[in-house]
């Protein structure tokens, strides 16, 4: 009799977990190597060298979202950063390296701060390195260095405050250093300066407005002498797909842009069925790597396994 009324319990919370369990995707990374530079955003006709995922939700606080990777080139060694979440902690920065595209070793932690991080862009400039994450809940666009690459990332300076400076990235030109930054209201504001210190606002600024274009999905790409702009779009629901718009025009007073590649992502593939919003792409020992994030779609097995995982969470606390 109790075999029967526990059988029943696990059979209607099963049901239940199927049909209310409302996650249906989380973020995951996937790495490929392009055959040549101009299929650099062609994951189909592209080689996959390397995955990074969530685990099945079997696990206590599951890591939810592994999203928005960098790579970055030093010392002959190609560095994978990334945000990553899990279900009851704030975003933190984390990496991976490798030498060869086959062994991908895992660096861990490479910054947490007390709010959420994310986009963490990561770049060179005269002779340092430093990081420029998203921090959201500060208002500040943070700029770190780092004093032990790839670790001791540490606050160099705030440099602006007053906005959530959402998804922002540098772009170097003819020694101008070009900031991309959204605004909390779905603009992208364009500033320009010489030393990262002192900076000017772009006078064609902001140079896209609404949903659809103007969130970076990732930093300027710069392959075979052109400048390729990523742009979420956001119009139908956060993280569904990404465009790509080559640059024409970038000084400090012009700025152009036209479209030339619309919903890069295909949902064609486990990792990317449910979108995808981010691209970065880097030349690395003669080879054109890219990496991309996906929203992977949930599993039956994980929405099954979660109830019961929370049900014991919430008695060992």
């Amino acid at each position: 009799m109790h075999f029967q009324i526990l059988f029943g319990i696990i059979s209607i919370t099963t049901i239940l977990a199927l049909i209310i369990y409302k996650r249906q995707s989380v973020f995951n990374i996937v790495v490929y190597e392009a055959p040549n530079a101009t299929k650099i955003f062609d994951y189909q006709n592209s080689k996959r060298i390397f995955w990074i995922k969530p685990k099945v939700r079997s696990k206590l606080n599951a890591v939810l979202t592994m999203a928005d990777p960098f790579l970055f080139v030093h010392n002959e060694e190609l560095f994978l950063f990334y945000e990553e979440k899990s279900e009851l902690n704030e975003g933190i920065i984390k990496a991976y390296k490798t030498s060869d595209l086959i062994v991908w070793q895992d660096l861990g932690t490479i910054l947490t701060e007390s709010c959420h991080l994310s986009f963490p862009f990561v770049f060179r400039h005269e002779n340092e390195i430093y990081m420029m994450p998203e921090t959201f809940d500060y208002e500040n666009l943070c700029l770190y260095r780092f004093t032990d690459f790839p670790y001791g990332c540490t606050l160099d300076r705030r440099m602006m405050i007053g906005d959530h400076f959402i998804d922002s990235h540098i772009f170097k030109q003819d020694d101008i250093c070009f900031l991309f930054t959204n605004s909390s209201d779905c603009e992208l504001q364009l500033f320009y300066s010489k030393d990262l210190i002192d900076w000017t606002m772009h006078p064609m600024s902001p140079i896209v407005k609404g949903s659809k274009f103007s969130r970076s999905a990732g930093s300027i790409v710069n392959v075979n002498g052109k400048k390729y702009r990523v742009a979420q779009d956001t119009s139908n629901m956060y993280g569904d797909n990404f465009h790509v718009f080559e640059i024409s025009k970038l000084s400090t007073t012009e700025y152009a842009e036209s479209l030339v590649y619309k919903n890069l992502i295909k949902k064609d593939m486990i990792w990317n069925k449910e979108g995808g919003h981010h691209f970065n792409s880097v030349l690395f020992k003669g080879r054109y790597i890219s990496a991309f994030d996906g929203r992977k779609r949930v599993s039956a097995w994980e929405k099954i396994a979660y109830p019961y995982f929370r049900v014991f969470q919430k008695l060992t606390k």
